[in-house]
């Protein structure tokens, strides 16, 4: 017997039988079938909905969509690259401290343009000129290259007012307070000597232009001597009424005039007394005025120290040798105080106060004098050796007259050196002629500083 006829046999038997349940009794087990599952779902949902299973189903599904979107993402990088165009970030203005940058795309280093300036020179404070503001500067425009030019030497002798016919100036009580201050500033840094206000010079021989110059151990000024400095000292005469020394000592302000007419009034009447021009070099003093500047110097540091030895004597005008060292730093530099011959640096900035020309006088940094630590100071820490106002030195040391074999006098003359504002380039170089031989009356391109003997061996010469 196949299988297909054994099928057919089985369904004829089926149809033969009597049925055992009816219609409604198999429709009643359907309905209640049906309603037990209903409750058991019920049953099985409610422990489902449990907070701690709806949790693990979350975490579940989110591991699940997590690894579906990486399967995917990996599937993708697999089949083709995607290359995505970077999106610049807007960087706000204001500093944000909150914000932070995990990373930003490396970009190459664009050198800034260079500007170059349309002048020849550099501002006076790019090149470290400390100028002050000075009132009323601008009126100074009386200084013009022809007066300039043509202003004369005074060696006329200047008629001092008589003795009798004289009135002290009386201090006012300020003023007074003042002066009993600076004063103190000013003995107390020459007690030790300051290293801020004076420069250490050892002893030993240099080589200057052929020559072999020895000079002993001092002190020097790391500045010319101010107006503040030098009016501190005559108003210290006028409290001690020494009517004589001040009448000798005090500026004679009328020569701005004399040498560059009217125009030069506002320098009369404020260069010396204004507070505005305190830190620029005093000017305008005769040469006996300096020399009682550094008596009387002397005389109160003295008073001050009482039986306490200084370690220096005999404060004076230097000598050309003193100088020299100083200025060239031990002949090393034969132009200037710094290296070079050039008085313009790299930067084309000024390295002094001079004339830089015919027509244009404020490219330097002044238009006159500027303050005593204006410009960079050389190796030894002084300002201006170079420049500014021509300082006072004692000439004869190196200038022997002798008018026969045996003759070995010395003669001691004044004589100024490194010119000043009204000077060249040329002429306030270090080995430059003097811009001013044997003058001893006030000048408006004249000023000085002090220097003090170490104590020690003096040996100040010039060997041939």
């Amino acid at each position: 017997m196949n299988r297909e006829q054994h099928l057919n046999d089985l369904f004829a038997k089926a149809r033969s039988q009597a049925p055992k349940a009816s219609f409604e009794e198999t429709k009643a087990i359907f309905v209640q079938s049906v309603a037990s599952s209903g409750e058991q779902a019920t049953a099985q949902k409610s422990k489902l909905s449990t907070p701690k299973n709806k949790i693990i189903m979350s975490v579940s599904f989110f591991i699940t969509v997590t690894i579906a979107s990486l399967l995917i993402w990996s599937n993708a990088s697999d089949t083709k690259p995607v290359q995505v165009k970077p999106v610049e970030k807007q960087i706000p203005l204001t500093e944000d401290k909150e914000a932070k940058i995990e990373a930003l795309p490396t970009v190459e280093n664009v050198e800034a343009p260079k500007i170059r300036p349309q002048s020849n020179t550099i501002a006076s404070a790019e090149c470290q000129v400390p100028m002050s503001d000075v009132p009323d500067w601008q009126a100074f425009n009386w200084f013009e290259a022809t007066q300039r030019n043509s202003a004369p030497t005074i060696q006329e002798p200047l008629v001092l007012l008589a003795k009798e016919s004289y009135r002290m100036p009386v201090l006012t009580d300020e003023e007074i307070k003042q002066t009993v201050k600076q004063k103190k500033k000013m003995l107390k840094a020459l007690m030790k000597p300051d290293v801020k206000v004076y420069a250490y010079i050892p002893a030993g021989n240099f080589s200057f232009l052929g020559q072999n110059i020895s000079v002993s151990s001092y002190y020097i000024q790391k500045t010319e001597v101010s107006n503040l400095e030098y009016r501190t000292f005559l108003y210290d005469l006028v409290m001690q009424k020494r009517l004589e020394e001040f009448l000798i000592a005090k500026p004679v302000e009328t020569v701005w005039t004399k040498i560059f007419g009217v125009g030069a009034q506002i320098m009369e009447q404020k260069y010396f007394s204004n507070a505005a021009y305190n830190d620029y070099p005093v000017v305008n003093i005769s040469r006996a005025g300096a020399e009682l500047y550094c008596k009387w110097l002397y005389e109160e540091v003295h008073k001050l120290a009482g039986e306490k030895e200084l370690p220096f004597f005999h404060l004076r005008i230097p000598t050309r040798q003193e100088w020299v060292k100083a200025a060239s730093v031990n002949g090393q530099n034969k132009s200037f105080p710094w290296a070079g011959d050039a008085i313009q640096n790299e930067k084309q900035c000024y390295l002094a106060n001079h004339k830089p020309t015919d027509s244009t006088y404020f490219d330097d940094g002044g238009m006159f004098t500027v303050k005593v630590n204006s410009y960079l100071a050389n190796d030894f820490g002084l300002f201006n050796m170079s420049g500014n106002v021509a300082e006072m030195v004692v000439d004869g040391l190196s200038n022997t007259i002798k008018t026969g074999p045996k003759d070995t006098a010395v003669v001691l003359s004044p004589g100024t050196a490194g010119g000043g504002w009204m000077n060249t380039a040329n002429e306030v170089k270090i080995s430059a002629p003097d811009n001013h031989p044997n003058q001893t009356d006030p000048h408006p391109n004249i000023g000085f500083r002090v220097v003090m003997s170490h104590r020690g061996k003096v040996q100040i010469g010039l060997e041939n």
